[in-house]
């Protein structure tokens, strides 16, 4: 049998299990009990170190278990608390050192758990074991980096990844960011691109690209669904068509307006007008990111109209062979190509009509009347 002792305790203002990530956020204190104070003897020349504490309020284990990614694994595969032996490690970093207390950051453990060893965290190598254990775990799961944000409503970070799909910052990016957070949030969790979660927009605009980074929904794993409204509204649903809409109320951009007057004047200039000087195009850029990021501030009800919504949804993506055109020889999804006479061709060989998706919306090109049946 083990002998194992119990060396001090957290203090921390977390009396119950909360989300790890908000935990970590948080200083806590590390009371060694006297017996063992010698033993702290030079620690504050560690920047890191790793406790290794008691899940004391745990009764129970799965073998196999959901963590907090949403992955299906084998408990010793995650860090969940419940766990056979109830033991966890966190590494946290050294804030200051007082006699008997360690001031730390970045424990995720409640207030009265048992602290049974503290260890030097090694540096020696740990950025290329970060490095390498970080692109391990986006190998398993792409989104992995995203989920605590989205958890944390960590705004400005959403914000700032969706800037890298959409390249500036706006309003309407940020409006985006903030109404998929809650949605996805409120459905408890992201698309993996199975079709199981879908985005349904309804504008194809700023506000949809925040939708997309952050859902996971897109056009390319077909969870995304593009209906041409033209209003700044979205709903995240299940495959059962059960979720929620969020929609723009009609008093938000008056109040964008009074709110962030010379951003509007510069919308005005550079988006109405496609006034492209470099000196106005810097102002609205300028502009444009100070709004992006005050307009997180606001309470989202303040933006948006948000329902509960039951929605008729298509099927599971059809999954459609590959034919070719007769002409150019390149490949076609079945059921888009031009038949006639027996050969086929593509829409762009048969000068044939065709739908585009671009900043006026869906437009047909070609005939209005034929469009329908194409």
């Amino acid at each position: 049998m083990f002998n194992i002792n119990e060396i001090g305790i957290v203090r921390s203002r977390f009396k119950q299990p909360a989300d790890p990530f908000e935990m970590k956020k948080e200083e806590s204190v590390i009371e060694i009990n006297n017996e063992f104070i010698d033993g702290l003897y030079r620690v504050e020349e560690c920047e890191f170190i790793d406790v290794v504490f008691c899940f004391h309020l745990s009764k129970d284990y799965e073998l196999k278990t959901t963590n907090y990614f949403g992955e299906f694994k084998g408990v010793f595969a995650t860090r969940s608390p419940r766990r056979p032996t109830n033991i966890g490690v966190t590494t946290v970093k050294l804030l200051r050192h007082d006699e008997n207390r360690l001031y730390v950051s970045g424990l995720d453990a409640i207030d009265g758990t048992p602290v049974l060893d503290i260890k030097p965290h090694s540096k020696s190598t740990v950025s290329n074991e970060e490095s390498n254990n970080l692109l391990s775990e986006l190998k398993d799961n792409p989104r992995k980096q995203l989920i605590p944000l989205i958890k944390n409503n960590s705004f400005e970070e959403l914000l700032i990844l969706s800037g890298t799909l959409h390249g500036h910052y706006c309003p309407g990016l940020s409006m985006g960011v903030m109404a998929a957070t809650y949605a996805v949030n409120r459905l408890g969790g992201s698309s993996d691109g199975m079709e199981d979660l879908l985005s349904v927009i309804e504008i194809n605009s700023c506000f949809a690209d925040a939708i997309q980074y952050i859902t996971g929904c897109s056009i390319g794993n077909n969870s995304l669904i593009y209906r041409d409204f033209g209003k700044a509204a979205f709903s995240y649903v299940n495959r059962d068509g059960t979720g929620v809409r969020l929609s723009s109320k009609p008093t938000y951009r008056e109040k964008q307006r009074e709110r962030f007057p010379e951003f509007s004047k510069y919308f005005n200039m550079v988006v109405v007008e496609k006034n492209r000087d470099k000196e106005v195009l810097a102002n609205f850029k300028k502009l444009a990111r100070e709004a992006s990021f005050k307009m997180l501030e606001t309470d989202i009800n303040d933006i948006f109209k948000i329902e509960d919504v039951r929605l008729d949804l298509p099927d599971y993506a059809p999954i459609r062979e590959t034919i070719f055109c007769s002409k150019c020889g390149e490949g076609i999804m079945k059921m888009k190509e031009v038949n006639i006479d027996g050969k086929i061709y593509c829409k762009s060989c048969y000068k044939s009509d065709y739908f585009q998706l671009d900043g006026a919306g869906i437009t047909c090109y070609g005939n209005y009347e034929t469009c329908d049946s194409i």
